[in-house]
């Protein structure tokens, strides 16, 4: 007879470790296996203990069934277990939230030196971008989103510069520049390099879900969420910017 286990959590990255125990009623000694379970798992007869640690691709339910015999008789028992599903919770909150997407946005543009990358990349694409904060925030507001990491579709095509190419132009703008695209539809996440020129001050980034950081003349800007209708994607202001900000590279949606 299995003594009773409860269903149990394996948090991705912590080692989950417990005991299984039965007994026979002829008093005959028992073996221990198991017979089913989780890529990584580890079962010992000899103490009955089970250890497993979860990786991140592992998030939901699972099965170990374990088996007891005493030579003549076999049984098995199952224990179920869950992996929470912890892409995007970078800030480790429990929960997937705006400020999730807010910290990817600093990190993407070197604001914020660390994050947990792996948590952080809901594509799948080796790297933290704004498409990536991007997914969060349309997690946000669809609680039942699955990131394309874990093998759900994106919202929108993935780098739709590389199928429908796309023109992204500067223009002045009252004291500033705007930048804009021809086509906004589908792009959720832009990733912008600017060079502002010799000489250039303090410059100020505007436009929906955005974070910047300057170094010298070099601009790194990350922007979720862009204007769809208008195609303007952001404004760049100073007072001492007396040439028009060059564009070194853009990425839209991770292309």
């Amino acid at each position: 007879v299995w003594a009773a286990r409860a269903d149990t959590i394996a948090e991705p990255t912590v080692e989950l470790s417990f005991a299984v125990s039965a007994t026979d009623l002829d008093l005959e000694g028992l073996t221990y296996s198991m017979t089913e379970g989780p890529v990584g798992a580890a079962f010992v007869p000899g103490t009955q203990v089970f250890t497993w640690t979860a990786d991140y691709l592992q998030a939901g339910d699972t099965v170990v069934v374990f088996s007891v015999t005493d030579g003549i008789d076999a049984v098995t028992d199952t224990v179920n277990i869950n992996v929470p599903d912890r892409y995007g919770d970078v800030t480790e909150s429990g929960d997937v939230t705006a400020l999730d997407a807010s910290w990817i946005l600093q990190f993407s543009t070197r604001i914020r030196a660390t994050i947990n990358e792996i948590v952080a990349d809901v594509t799948a694409s080796d790297a933290v971008t704004a498409y990536d904060a991007a997914l969060v925030l349309h997690r946000v507001v669809n609680p039942g989103y699955v990131f394309p990491v874990l093998g759900g579709s994106p919202p929108a095509v993935a780098r739709p510069a590389m199928t429908d190419p796309r023109v992204v132009s500067v223009s002045a703008d009252a004291g500033g520049w705007i930048v804009s695209i021809d086509n906004a539809g589908g792009v959720l996440g832009c990733d912008f390099t600017f060079d502002l020129g010799d000489g250039a001050g303090e410059a100020r980034v505007t436009g929906g879900h955005v974070a910047y950081r300057q170094d010298g003349s070099v601009l790194a800007v990350g922007l979720a969420l862009p204007d769809q209708e208008t195609g303007v994607l952001l404004r760049i202001e100073g007072s001492e910017l007396n040439s028009m900000p060059i564009v070194q590279s853009v990425s839209l949606n991770e292309g």
